[in-house]
């Protein structure tokens, strides 16, 4: 608990350095967005109708940003209604679309913001991969640092999946999935599959079954969950650099309809 509470205080703390620290950050040298269907599982959507309210036109696409040797890739959403928000964290971001937007930049470049960065010789590179599901987008930040004199580089997995409509966070991994109707269940039975590290971590499928059924630990990673077009993905920390830092499981939405949750129902429906 303590962990995530850390979490939810950093990522409010970087919407606040973020804008301080945008005037040093480059984007692409030709100044174009680099527009990557294959970093997204819903590339067929780009540029067609949004599978939701009428006439929205979405486009999704991947740009970047250079800084100090670093390379931060991240998601923009363009097409969606001018909807006004009440209130936002952010100067002069005042519609759906522009704090969509603003906390996805915020997500995608948040290395940025620790506390060695860029000191100690270190260089962070985020590639990011989206999904468009019903009215939300889910989207990953695959994290590699590399420090000077280090035997390898350190690898890691965030998640973030937002609503469209209103811009703001969709909801942790209870929100979607019915912990309690046998998700742990789920993972040991086999419906969810390892997908990384390829090869099969001995002890994985229980090690994330038991956090899972542990109802401290179901809320410290309660975060590491995304949606894709065909299914939800998990995800816990490993335990060493040659098992992987990060193990992640999917499974498709059919073999795991028992446990949706009706808001996760009605987006894949």
């Amino acid at each position: 608990m303590v962990r995530l509470l850390s979490f939810l205080i950093a990522v409010m703390l970087s919407a606040a350095a973020l804008s301080a620290c945008s005037g040093r950050m480059q984007q692409r040298a030709d100044g174009q967005s680099a527009e990557t269907p294959a970093n997204s599982e819903a590339a067929q959507i780009d540029g067609q109708e949004y599978p939701g309210p009428a006439d929205n036109q979405l486009t999704v696409q991947i740009e970047s940003m250079e800084d100090e040797g670093s390379v931060f890739e991240y998601v923009v959403v363009t097409g969606l209604p001018e909807a006004r928000i009440a209130e936002s964290n952010y100067e002069g971001v005042d519609t759906a679309p522009d704090l969509l937007n603003q906390e996805l930049e915020t997500f995608f470049t948040w290395p940025m913001f620790s506390m060695d960065y860029p000191e100690d010789g270190k260089t962070v590179t985020v590639t990011a991969k989206y999904a468009v599901v019903g009215k939300y987008l889910s989207v990953r930040a695959y994290d590699t640092e590399y420090a000077e004199n280090a035997a390898h580089p350190v690898s890691g997995l965030r998640s973030h999946t937002r609503d469209l409509e209103t811009g703001e966070y969709a909801g942790w991994l209870l929100d979607f999935i019915d912990v309690d109707a046998g998700l742990a269940e789920a993972v040991t039975s086999g419906k969810f599959v390892q997908v990384y590290p390829e090869t099969p971590i001995d002890g994985a499928a229980e090690e994330l079954a038991a956090q899972l059924n542990n109802s401290e630990e179901i809320y410290e990673i309660a975060g590491n969950f995304y949606l894709t077009e065909t299914g939800v993905g998990i995800y816990i920390t490993g335990r060493t650099h040659a098992e992987g830092y990060y193990w992640a499981f999917e499974a498709p939405y059919d073999a795991i309809r028992p446990i949706l949750s009706e808001k996760l129902l009605s987006a894949i429906e």
